[in-house]
């Protein structure tokens, strides 16, 4: 009889609990969380011709590229389906930054089915960068390819984000994301006023091969909110922006090369402004836990309304060398130099911030860092 009654009890006291748990007051069952991020400082040492022939202008700094903290997690919903979740933040490791903020890199909720795909909302890199950022030997350091590649737009992560990525088909998956422009619901006429932004990308993974192909646009609006005309971006007066690229990298023993092909046009009122962007890379593995590498970018000259802008195109060459220490700790040098033609501003840059001198027609870096993923 004992037992019977603690049976019957468990039984009441479960039938009380279960209310509480599904009104989300309590965890309703485990969670899978991890706190995760990466730390990545280097002291860049940066030397530029002055603009208007000022003179050679020296940089030397410690820089944060791009160190960040992050927890994520999962939930098993049942049925092969998941509830996904990541809150991404930049740490300025540099101390020159506004510290750590939350949220400010891929930040998202979403759900996950090995069969169906992922859904998330939020913040994310679009399709379109993740595609090729794999491709990058430089990625998140002062000789990263977005100097050039992506015009500063199209190789970016926004808000307001609802993105798809399919499971893998036999080494096929693609991406698509659309950012809701403005969440301001009092305007006039919606066509007109509204953004509009749409990111697509296919991806074929299978041995050493990748290979991808891309395609974004934003159109401009003037209700508030992302993409606003004259704001959300670095170019004001804006109303279209289109980017396709190629990109793809062959991997054999220490062997690795790969390549991105990139068409980029701009369109601002009755001015069409299109220019095209080549990245070619390669890397030799000298041990399992060291290589060399090396890349070029080219910008080629901008078409302006069918008319070639002459002296407008821009190259980047940049070697480095990489030492694992663990497989989680690396020690790295590189140097990277960038070449503007008379009427290309193209600069050396970290964190979206300039470190070369405005106007200045060549810049050059030596860099040493450490980089830490945990």
């Amino acid at each position: 009889m004992s037992m019977k009654r603690n049976l019957i009890a468990l039984a009441v006291a479960s039938a009380f609990a279960a209310p509480v748990a599904m009104a989300g007051d309590a965890p309703a069952g485990p969670s899978n969380t991890s706190i995760y991020g990466a730390m990545n400082a280097s002291i860049d040492m940066v030397t530029s011709d002055g603009a208007a022939g000022a003179g050679d202008v020296t940089n030397n700094h410690v820089a944060s590229n791009e160190s960040r903290i992050g927890v994520k997690g999962s939930e098993d919903l049942g049925h092969g389906l998941s509830a996904v979740f990541q809150i991404e933040s930049l740490v300025e490791a540099d101390g020159e930054g506004a510290g750590t903020t939350i949220g400010t890199r891929n930040t998202f909720v979403g759900l996950s089915s090995a069969d169906m795909g992922t859904v998330v909302l939020g913040k994310h890199d679009t399709p379109y960068k993740i595609s090729t950022r794999k491709l990058d030997q430089f990625a998140y350091t002062i000789a990263d390819n977005r100097n050039i590649m992506g015009n500063h737009t199209h190789d970016d992560r926004f808000g307001n984000v609802a993105a798809y990525i399919s499971p893998n088909f036999g080494g096929l998956s693609f991406a698509a994301a659309t950012v809701f422009g403005s969440e301001d619901g009092d305007i006039a006429t919606v066509e007109e006023e509204k953004s509009t932004t749409y990111s697509l990308a296919g991806m074929y993974s299978a041995g050493g091969i990748y290979g991808t192909v891309a395609y974004q646009t934003v159109e401009f609006g003037q209700a508030a909110g992302t993409f606003s005309e004259g704001t959300g971006v670095a170019v004001a007066d804006l109303t279209k922006l289109t980017a396709t690229k190629l990109g793809g990298s062959f991997s054999m023993d220490a062997f690795t090369v790969g390549a991105v092909y990139e068409m980029i046009s701009d369109e601002a009122g009755a001015t069409e402004t299109k220019n095209n962007n080549i990245y070619v890379s390669g890397a030799f593995n000298l041990s399992s836990m060291s290589k060399v590498k090396a890349a070029y970018t080219i910008s080629g000259e901008r078409e302006v309304n069918g008319v070639t802008a002459n002296n407008s195109g821009a190259t980047q060459m940049s070697i480095g060398y990489d030492h694992g220490l663990s497989a989680r700790t690396k020690v790295y040098a590189l140097y990277s130099a960038l070449s503007n033609d008379p009427a290309s501003h193209v600069e050396l840059s970290n964190k979206g911030t300039s470190t070369s001198v405005p106007g200045a027609v060549d810049a050059s870096v030596i860099s040493v860092g450490v980089a830490h993923s945990f």
